[in-house]
């Protein structure tokens, strides 16, 4: 193949733009599957490669003198077989049989997406930049890796501005080519609030609104507007709790709407109804950690005590093996309440 059918097969006129190159194989490659037509998927990947090679300025090579490339046939019954053991829940064994299909193919975007998946869904978030990274030796990554490596770097402990930016490009890039792509309005909504950019934030909020009515884009609204109250006028509250009275008229089991009406009572100092909502909150989903240290805080405000400590020693019991930030900052509320007591 010359330079010429690169370009051809690609569909797009010679350029030395490396995303653009991306941009192209991507639009084409749902019609080269590997596994249906993999001379055809080789010969894309053949194109792409010599058309980023004359992007960085790289001599053609002989097609003679190129490496043999190795045949997607092989891991196509190991790749349908990884795909099904997700579908029924065995993780484990999914990714094993990935990581066989990858070892004979290692052009299967869709085993990569599937290990990035599966680490992002039990949040290894190291070993998700990892396998994006190593996917990237065999080609541009899809929007789908693009954005696990996105939720990877916003959602690794405490990530830095630097991780925070680079997450946001993607974020940006993704959106730009799927206008409607409500994770990423959800994930620029935040990003742009913790950056002030607030007038953006509440502009996304409301296209997130406009692609679907449903409770956590209410939510998000309603968070919005009890995190950054100056985004609007002196109402916020009385248009945040609209917002999570709007989700509760569609779910009203929705335990983050309990928690964020807790959370404006708490604010408004009525202590009883913050308390009420947070309780709320937790009756729907005991999971819901952060709800107990906001719930133990509304009942010692509440006078109370003892219901403090017990909501207390229920999310340190929840919290031990699975969340240690919030494990020590119950302990610590704890002993602040004990110390409390004493003196008292």
């Amino acid at each position: 193949m010359n330079i010429s059918d690169a370009w051809k097969i690609l569909g797009i006129e010679p350029t030395e733009n490396e995303e653009q190159i991306r941009a192209a194989y991507l639009a084409v490659l749902p019609d080269y599957n590997p596994e249906d037509d993999p001379e055809g998927f080789m010969r894309l990947r053949e194109a792409h490669d010599i058309a980023l090679s004359s992007a960085r300025g790289i001599p053609e090579v002989e097609a003679e003198a190129r490496p043999p490339q190795p045949d997607p046939s092989q891991a196509s019954e190991l790749a349908t077989e990884a795909l099904a053991l997700e579908a029924a829940g065995r993780l484990e064994e999914a990714v094993d049989m990935a990581n066989a299909a990858i070892s004979l193919f290692p052009y299967h975007l869709e085993m990569w997406e599937l290990l990035a998946r599966a680490y992002s869904s039990v949040g290894s978030f190291p070993e998700v930049l990892e396998i994006i990274k190593n996917s990237e030796k065999f080609g541009p990554p899809s929007d789908t890796l693009l954005l696990y490596k996105a939720l990877a770097l916003f959602g690794d402990g405490a990530p830095s501005p630097a991780t925070n930016k680079e997450a946001q490009k993607i974020f940006e890039d993704v959106l730009e080519r799927n206008p409607d792509h409500g994770l990423c309005i959800e994930k620029l909504l935040i990003l742009y609030a913790k950056d002030e950019r607030l007038k953006e934030a509440l502009e996304f909020a409301e296209r997130r609104l406009a692609i679907s009515e449903d409770p956590y884009a209410y939510l998000l609204r309603g968070w919005l507007y009890v995190n950054y109250p100056d985004i609007t006028d002196d109402f916020w509250a009385s248009r945040a709790r609209a917002d999570f009275h709007s989700a509760l008229k569609i779910d009203e089991n929705y335990a983050p709407a309990w928690f964020q009406l807790g959370v404006v009572a708490y604010g408004e100092e009525r202590m009883e109804e913050a308390a009420e909502n947070l309780q709320r909150a937790l009756d729907l989903d005991k999971g819901f950690t952060d709800a107990y240290y906001a719930l133990a805080v509304a009942y010692n405000e509440c006078g109370d005590w003892r219901a403090a400590v017990r909501i207390i020693d229920e999310g340190m019991e929840l919290t031990k093996d699975q969340d240690e930030q919030v494990y020590a900052k119950l302990a610590e509320k704890r002993a602040e309440l004990m110390d409390g007591e004493k003196d008292g």
